[in-house]
């Protein structure tokens, strides 16, 4: 708050601080983004070869685990039949 001062000096300081922050605002934000320039200059490359392994891993774990082609599900023992002898469920 400014207390007996006159209107042009007044608006005057208001809009030099305004300026001010605002220029303070702006290079704040471009530091930001220079460091998160820096991050993924420095950390790009990693995740990005994570992320490939790990898309072609469960790539590869969902391919493994279709069955084949001639699969029959009425086929073979039924599911937990197969050895009774670990039952033990009497």
């Amino acid at each position: 708050h400014f207390h007996n001062l006159p209107e042009g000096q007044k608006e005057a300081i208001e809009k030099a601080l305004y300026d001010k922050f605002k220029k303070i605002k702006i290079q704040r934000r471009k530091e930001k983004k220079q460091a998160i320039k820096a991050w993924v200059k420095t950390y790009g490359k990693t995740i990005l070869i994570y992320s490939i392994l790990t898309l072609v891993t469960f790539s590869l774990l969902w391919l493994l685990s279709r069955p084949s082609e001639n699969y029959d599900k009425d086929r073979g023992s039924p599911w937990g039949k197969r050895f009774k002898f670990l039952l033990f469920d009497d």
